[in-house]
């Protein structure tokens, strides 16, 4: 992963706004950077932005196979 990759993580990792959040993961179209976004994110934060990472695995996921 790039330098580039590793900053927009932790600015969306450190966002405090939920709705900028799910706006920024519903562009994110890189299964590995879901992947460690979704292994660092604090789950405690409500399960708004968990539905859109949900949603952006699967659009992955059928736009692979």
């Amino acid at each position: 992963m790039d330098k580039k990759n590793i900053n927009f993580l932790e600015e969306l990792l450190y966002n405090t706004e939920k709705d900028s959040t799910i706006s920024q993961v519903r562009n994110i179209d890189d299964p590995l950077l879901l992947h460690v976004f979704a292994a660092n994110y604090n789950w405690n934060s409500g399960f708004d932005v968990q539905k859109q990472f949900l949603k952006m695995r699967i659009v992955i996921l059928e736009r692979d196979y």
